[in-house]
Formats: C-alpha cells, sequence, structure tokens
C-alpha cells in the first residue's frame, strides 16, 4: 500500500516513491495476481489515453498534474487503473 506525495511537492519525492514502487513490482513472478493499493492523488481522466488500455472502466474526473506519473508507472508495468 502507498500513498503518494500532494502535487504541491517536489517531483523528486514523487519520482522516488514511483522508482520504490517500481522495484516492488519487479519482483512479482508473471504467475502472481498483482494489485496495487495507495492513495496516489492522481485522477485518471475520462479518456482512454489514445486507447492503450490503461484507464479502465471506472474513470473518473479531470487528470491531474500527479496524472502522469501514475499512468507512466502503470504503462510501464502493463498495469490498469480500475
Amino acid at each position: 500500500m502507498s500513498h503518494a506525495p500532494t502535487e504541491v511537492l517536489v517531483d523528486a519525492i514523487e519520482d522516488n516513491l514511483y522508482n520504490h514502487l517500481s522495484a516492488a513490482v519487479q519482483v512479482v513472478t508473471p504467475l502472481d495476481q498483482l494489485i496495487v493499493l495507495g492513495d496516489m492523488n492522481a485522477e485518471s481522466g475520462t479518456d482512454d489515453h489514445c486507447g492503450n488500455g490503461i484507464v479502465g472502466p471506472f474513470d473518473f474526473g479531470a487528470a491531474n498534474d500527479n496524472n502522469e506519473h501514475l499512468l507512466s508507472f502503470c504503462g510501464s508495468h502493463n498495469l490498469t487503473i480500475l
């Protein structure tokens, strides 16, 4: 479980969080089911982000500044936001 910093904090802190999450995700075997829980202080937005399937059927609100980190993290690990 994780809690991401708010938009007003330095990007380096948020980068550090997502680097730690990436390291944790990389040790999960492909045969396991992975669920990442946390308050990422991001809103996924309401579009499909170019049809890449990152944003699932429960999109929410207008994308905010923290959205880019979350979408990048999910895209690099083949995860979907539900």
